[in-house]
């Protein structure tokens, strides 16, 4: 089994489906040369049947990107799979709904001629980019189908094959079972990789289960952004890789500061400060007791270096400061007190945080619901008064 860990980012496409988000082609372009500075050797970047500018942005990012390797989704279609090869992509993504759910509910379709369709779609493709088998809805699919997904993206000449936990509906367990029989299944024949969303909070943890039992290319977003509740996150995956599970990983997580802020502004999408490694609060302490620590040895209380991830440790005064933190403030201004001091001025910080109002929060939180409101997503009385002017000018 080999340590390397090829990432694969779909922020460009799954986070760009974000309910709300509409990045536009300079700002999906500004990421792409991002993420190929950071060291991802793969991007889902989109999906060129969405609309020309989509198309435009494919044809220019695998222009512009020197390393990573630009995809584009598509539906298992060879009409669609020109389309994508049309951008001058490496790399096809082709999605198999392959649950019943999804085959009859959906798409009216039945496994046998989904399977067909991947056999042509895979004779458009080959030769001229790599061909990403993706099993949509895979955790609620039988064993049966995907068992023979996984037979006809081999026979295809498929060159890897993604379990999609397309509404994150698997429990840690039933999820390690599924992972390891599939690569079982796999063999030699065709890599495996898992896409993971984060509907119960598990995406990250899932997806770093399944590198840890032998999955080589997993799937993660950019500030975990995604449909519903997002994916994976992109940096804590690729920290995770390399410093819980000692796997190689191209990924250069001193970028991942830079690529969160970014993603953020682009998608217009704020972050939740207990993010990890890139939230505002990741590394920053307050409590006397982890202060203390911190003041000694960092790694008391940091699982990670914040200068690893392009951070810096910020050591916040407030209402349980303690007070080794108070005097080693103090002693950086020169100012020297004797502890019932420092238990008064202590007392005094206590009082001004708990005398705090929440005025400016309130306030802080309306104009986001307010922005929130406005800004994503068109009202549906607008599309009905573009529609009737159409309907009018026809």
């Amino acid at each position: 089994m080999s340590d390397q860990v090829h990432l694969v980012d779909c922020t460009l496409r799954e986070g760009d489906q974000t309910a709300g988000v509409a990045m536009t082609v300079d700002e999906k372009l500004q990421i792409a040369e991002m993420l190929d500075a950071a060291g991802i050797p793969l991007a889902d970047a989109g999906m060129p049947a969405v609309n020309p500018s989509e198309a435009r942005f494919l044809r220019e990012a695998a222009r512009r990107c020197s390393s990573m390797t630009v995809g584009a989704s598509v539906r298992c279609r060879p009409d669609m799979a020109r389309l994508a090869l049309d951008c001058g992509v490496g790399a096809v993504f082709v999605i198999c709904p392959v649950s019943e759910h999804h085959l009859s509910a959906r798409l009216d379709m039945t496994l046998d001629h989904l399977l067909e369709s991947l056999q042509a779609v895979a004779e458009v493709i080959r030769g001229h980019a790599t061909i990403e088998v993706v099993a949509e809805d895979a955790t609620r699919a039988s064993e049966s189908a995907l068992l023979a997904l996984a037979d006809t993206a081999r026979s295809a000449g498929a060159d890897r094959l993604y379990l999609a936990d397309t509404v994150g509906m698997k429990s840690p367990r039933q999820w390690g079972d599924l992972v390891s029989k599939m690569l079982a299944a796999a063999g030699d024949g065709v890599e495996l990789g898992v896409h993971c969303h984060n509907d119960y909070g598990m995406a990250t943890a899932l997806t770093v289960a399944a590198i840890e039992a032998g999955v080589r290319w997993p799937t993660a977003t950019v500030n975990g952004l995604g449909e519903r509740a997002g994916n994976a996150d992109l940096g804590a995956v690729a920290a995770a890789t390399k410093n819980l599970l000692g796997l190689e990983c191209s990924v250069n997580l001193e970028r991942m500061s830079a690529l969160s802020e970014r993603v953020e502004r682009a998608s217009e999408t704020l972050l939740n400060e207990a993010h990890p490694l890139v939230g505002a609060n990741a590394f920053r302490h307050e409590s006397g007791i982890h202060v203390h620590g911190v003041l000694k040895d960092p790694s008391l209380y940091e699982a990670i270096d914040p200068s690893q991830v392009g951070r810096d440790r910020t050591l916040l005064i407030g209402k349980h400061s303690g007070g080794a933190h108070l005097r080693a403030v103090l002693a950086a201004a020169e100012i020297s007190l004797c502890d019932d001091d420092i238990e008064r001025l202590r007392a005094q910080i206590q009082r001004a945080c708990g005398e705090r109002s929440r005025t400016d929060f309130d306030a802080l939180r309306l104009r986001v619901d307010a922005y929130r409101k406005a800004s994503q997503g068109i009202p549906e009385k607008k599309v009905i008064e573009w529609a009737r002017e159409l309907e009018s000018n026809s």
